[in-house]
C-alpha cells in the first residue's frame, strides 16, 4: 500500500537519531530470506511490539558503546525487506496472523536507505508464537512476548505485566464493540 508523504516523513524522523524504546526495536541487518534464526529473531520482535500496542522495527542499526550507529555488513540490495517476505515470517511464526507494513526510508544524514517495519497494535487477543526457532533458540513455541523496560522483548514476568497485556486486548475489543453499536 503506498504511503502518504506525511507518513514517510514521520518514518524518516525515526532515523534522525534512532533509539530503542518500548515501541521502537532496533535490529542489525537480518537475512530474512534465507536465515531461519534471523526470521525467528524478527518474529519475536514483532510479537513483542504487537502485544505492547504496536510500534516500529528499524533494521540496519546496532548498539555500540557510543550509542546506536549504522550496522556493518550492509546488504547490496534491500529487496529482501518486502511486505511479502516480512509477512511470510508473521504467517510462519505468529498466531493470530496479521499484516505488517514495510517501508524503505532514506536517512537524511547519510542518504542511505533503511527498512522500517510497522507493527500494528489493537489486537483483541494476545499474540503468541506458534513455533519455536531453530534448535529451540531465540523464540519458543506458545510464548506471549511483550516489551519490557530495558527495553527488552520477553514473556510477561509479573502479574502487572500480564494485567497490562490483557487490559490492552480487552480495551481494543471494547472499542470495536462500541463502534459496532454506534453503527447500529
Amino acid at each position: 500500500m503506498p504511503q502518504t508523504p506525511e507518513t514517510l516523513r514521520r518514518l524518516a524522523d525515526l532515523l534522525i537519531d534512532p533509539q530503542e524504546t518500548l515501541d521502537i526495536e532496533i535490529k542489525g541487518w537480518l537475512d530474512i530470506a534465507s536465515e531461519n534464526e534471523h526470521r525467528a529473531l524478527l518474529a519475536k520482535a514483532i510479537i513483542a511490539l504487537a502485544n505492547h500496542g504496536g510500534g516500529f522495527i528499524i533494521v540496519g542499526f546496532e548498539s555500540t558503546p557510543n550509542g546506536v550507529s549504522p550496522a556493518v555488513n550492509r546488504p547490496d540490495n534491500l529487496a529482501v525487506y518486502s511486505p511479502d517476505t516480512v509477512n511470510a515470517v508473521v504467517n510462519r511464526y505468529i498466531e493470530p496472523s496479521f499484516h505488517c507494513e514495510v517501508n524503505i526510508v532514506t536517512r537524511a544524514v547519510d542518504r542511505l536507505a533503511y527498512p522500517i517495519i510497522t507493527v500494528p497494535g489493537g489486537h483483541h487477543v494476545p499474540v503468541r508464537s506458534k513455533r519455536s526457532g531453530p534448535n529451540g533458540q531465540t523464540i519458543q513455541q506458545n510464548v506471549y512476548y511483550t516489551r519490557r523496560p530495558g527495553p527488552q522483548s520477553e514473556p510477561p514476568q509479573t502479574g502487572h505485566e500480564w494485567d497490562a497485556l490483557m487490559r490492552r486486548c480487552i480495551g481494543n475489543a471494547r472499542e470495536d464493540l462500541l463502534n459496532q453499536f454506534r453503527g447500529i
